[in-house]
């Protein structure tokens, strides 16, 4: 069975892929039918040698990559819709999708935070005002009134405990012979 894919011809990190005709069971980078173009992803570069014989291995209804087929769909070769090219592993979803749900959590905890501390910050004045006013109140009073502003120290007696000394021991024995 014959299918319409891309074979890397390009060197060391500089890709270029020629748009092949080959057999489905070949290697990708060994016997094709026919070359009926070229696409260079670096530049975007891509050029069809002969649109009629595109046309003839399409009417064919032989096989197209999805690669390939999302290709010729961006250049209006082929009336079509996108394919998915490429599936993402289920460990890959599973984690994206759990770094998304942290970032997410993450967020709302800091919409959270700020949202008390501008609440925070429009009680703080409030809260000024009405010590100020306290404030304003308690010099009027005689100090005996007022409490004292500094904690008590509790009077009790703590007792103080030895230091421990070290233990000595006596050298054992030695049996004589």
């Amino acid at each position: 069975m014959l299918t319409l894919r891309l074979q890397r011809a390009g060197s060391k990190n500089k890709p270029e892929f020629r748009i092949v005709l080959a057999q489905r069971e070949a290697a990708a980078n060994k016997k094709f039918v026919e070359i009926l173009g070229n696409y260079n992803p670096r530049t975007k570069a891509f050029s069809i040698k002969d649109e009629a014989r595109l046309k003839y291995w399409v009417e064919q209804h032989v096989a197209i990559s999805p690669t390939l087929n999302n290709l010729l769909v961006s250049k209006n070769l082929l009336n079509s819709s996108k394919l998915r090219a490429f599936n993402v592993p289920t460990k890959v979803k599973a984690k994206r999708a759990e770094e998304e749900a942290k970032a997410k959590a993450e967020a709302e905890a800091q919409a959270a935070a700020a949202a008390e501390a501008e609440t925070a910050q429009a009680e703080a004045p409030a809260e000024e005002a009405t010590a100020e006013t306290t404030e304003n109140t308690e010099t009027t009073e005689t100090p005996a009134e007022t409490p004292a502003e500094t904690p008590e120290q509790p009077t009790e007696a703590t007792e103080e405990t030895p230091a421990e000394q070290p233990k000595t021991e006596a050298p054992a024995e030695t049996p004589a012979a």
